[in-house]
């Protein structure tokens, strides 16, 4: 723990009252957020030593650090914390509370590395008019605050130009800490350096202002210099830069060569990255003209594209702009070619012309934005050729990631959503795969594994069935359970449904499993004994996604006979076969390799299946060997 000792704030902003004549000028606000710690930091205007109070409830404060030293600046790094935990606290002298002690003085620790769960992150960029009179940056943070996607985030991002004109300390307690105090009491900031903190001696009061992990506390790779750093959180790696600093962009640099080692570094399923000038921009300022913009699209760019980079956010020109999913433009807007420098030139809308795919790996496209519009737009051209949206309006960004989905969406400042996008990332596609299903009943002490890989399943032994789970290859989410499957009955008589039964299926959904139970009047009951049952999934309610088949899910269940055809019988037949054939959907050298195997007997046996498997092309799912 530390506390930083500083001269008091030139702007006299009583956060809190008085208490022996001290009150609060900053904060308290919440910094360098890991999986096991976080950085508390408040100034007063008066020096005192410092105390945070800690606990899991708001009325159990049971946990203190202390600091004896007389600051005004106080900076003080829990640890030994929980992993993904919601802890409360307050602030103050060892005899004194300033604030705190109630549910609103909350942060949440970040989950483990690596760790699949949804995660929530707001972007501000140049919204440093705040306090300026105007009510600019008030009425983004507003737009958010009122917006129906409103949800505390688990972390937030500022792209730089956070106090105009000049980043002073007085500037910077106007323009951060009276703008946002609620949501800096329970969010962690991270921010990157702009032009305009540059302006007072070099920065001083911007980088006295927050505390960045240097020495990789929050992950990553360390730095060194608080000018640029990495952090993980989730599946997520974020990497801040320093596009500012002249010698930080050239080749070589030790900026540089830090990015190369922290990128090669880590293993998580997203990279986003943000600094403050943007690589793409033709609004208040124009990427072609501008050596900062240049450099950090020539330098920089090859760098981040090459180890597979998602998403970059940047500033510094008043406007939003978001380019298509791009990948090799690194020249003046009038080189850019579509053909050969975009991996997607749609939307990226769901209801436009589809989300992105994205395939893991290196130089598989990135979206840029430039979103410098939470304090003031000032025009421009707004014309770059790699923009799918240039808007001259006020606005902030809000991301959410969940497994290997990505939705952003700029909000203007009523909270309505102006532009979104989506990016899947897996191999190229859409159909979710399913890796397995599973049945038990009463008298089983596990589950049956069953090796199908196929939206379908047909349970033959359907006596007693209690259970049935489906396993996805990435985490999933359903707004509505009950119309994920459907499950349909098959008799002598012809088919029944459950609900002439008298029984209700009830599905849940666990990261990347669905599980389905069964009850009749509020009671748990096996399925009764019938010939078979049939279980579908319904794709149009099931989110998630991490690569399409290179044929049908239904050829990978011929080729492991496991249902056969819609009779049951468990074998595929030469009707199955030519209504594989004759669909269009599938791989054309499995289905000729299918038909040369047959050997004029209608019936694919294990030795059609073992050819089937030597000489299977290489597919996204698993295909189950013989």
């Amino acid at each position: 723990m530390k506390s930083r000792i500083l001269l008091p704030t030139l702007l006299g902003l009583a956060v809190s009252g008085a208490l022996h004549g001290q009150s609060l000028t900053r904060g308290p606000y919440l910094q360098m957020l890991a999986p096991t710690g976080i950085s508390v930091r408040w100034n007063t205007d008066t020096a005192a030593n410092a105390k945070v109070s800690y606990g899991t409830a708001p009325n159990a404060l049971t946990q203190t650090v202390n600091f004896a030293t007389s600051a005004t600046a106080h900076d003080i790094r829990l640890s030994g914390l929980t992993p993904d935990t919601t802890y409360y606290y307050s602030v103050g002298t060892s005899t004194k509370t300033h604030a705190g002690g109630d549910a609103t003085y909350k942060f949440k620790t970040a989950p483990l590395v690596g760790t699949v769960k949804p995660v929530r992150i707001w972007v501000l960029g140049d919204s440093g008019t705040g306090g300026d009179g105007t009510g600019r940056a008030e009425s983004v943070r507003d737009g958010y605050y009122n917006s129906p996607l409103y949800q505390d985030p688990d972390l937030w991002l500022m792209l730089g130009d956070n106090a105009y004109n000049d980043g002073t300390e007085a500037e910077t307690t106007k323009a951060v800490f009276a703008t946002y105090p609620t949501m800096l009491r329970k969010s962690a900031v991270w921010s990157a350096f702009g032009n305009h903190e540059a302006h007072t001696a070099g920065g001083a009061p911007y980088f006295a202002a927050f505390t960045f992990p240097k020495n990789a506390e929050s992950g990553g790779v360390a730095s060194g210099t608080e000018n640029y750093y990495s952090f993980d959180y989730a599946n997520i790696h974020f990497v801040c830069l320093d596009s500012q600093t002249s010698s930080s962009r050239a080749i070589g640099s030790a900026m540089l060569q830090w990015l190369e080692a922290d990128l090669a570094a880590t293993n998580q399923q997203w990279v986003i990255a943000f600094w403050h000038h943007p690589p793409y921009s033709k609004g208040s300022h124009d990427s072609d003209t501008e050596t900062s913009l240049v450099q950090m699209r020539t330098n920089v760019l090859p760098i981040m594209e090459s180890h597979g980079v998602d998403l970059v956010l940047c500033g510094h020109s008043h406007s939003y702009e978001r380019s298509m999913l791009l990948n090799g433009h690194y020249g003046l807007s009038s080189t850019f070619d579509p053909a050969t420098m975009a991996k997607n030139t749609g939307n990226g809308k769901e209801t436009g012309t589809g989300a992105y795919q994205k395939a893991p790996g290196g130089n598989n496209g990135a979206v840029y934005i430039t979103a410098g519009n939470s304090g003031k737009i000032s025009g421009g051209a707004l014309n770059h050729p790699v923009m799918v949206s240039s808007l001259n309006v006020l606005g902030s960004i809000v991301l959410d990631v969940n497994g290997n989905r990505l939705d952003l969406r700029e909000i203007n400042t009523t909270g309505a959503v102006i532009d979104n996008f989506t990016i899947i990332k897996g191999a190229t596609g859409s159909t979710l795969v399913v890796q397995g299903w599973e049945s038990l009943n009463p008298h089983a002490s596990t589950p049956r594994a069953l090796p199908a890989t196929d939206d379908t399943f047909v349970e033959p032994r359907s006596a007693g069935l209690r259970q049935v789970r489906v396993t996805f290859s990435a985490p999933v989410t359903v707004a509505n359970p009950a119309s994920a499957l459907s499950i349909t009955g098959l008799d002598s008589t012809g088919a029944l449904s459950l609900g002439t039964l008298g029984i209700a299926a009830s599905v849940a959904v666990s990261n990347n499993q669905l599980n389905v139970t069964f009850s009749q009047g509020g009671n748990p009951v096996p399925l009764p004994d019938v010939s078979k049952w049939r279980f579908s999934l319904n794709r149009s309610a099931i989110n998630g996604s991490d690569g399409i088949l290179t044929d049908s899910p239904s050829n990978t269940r011929i080729l492991a006979g496991l249902v056969g055809d819609a009779t049951g019988n468990g074998r595929a037949s030469a009707v199955d076969l030519n209504r594989i054939a004759s669909s269009g959907t599938f791989n054309p050298l499995n289905i000729q390799h299918l038909r040369a195997d047959i050997n004029g007997d209608a019936i694919l046996n294990v030795n059609d299946l073992n050819a089937a498997w030597s000489n299977r092309q290489k597919r996204t799912d698993s295909l189950p060997q013989p």
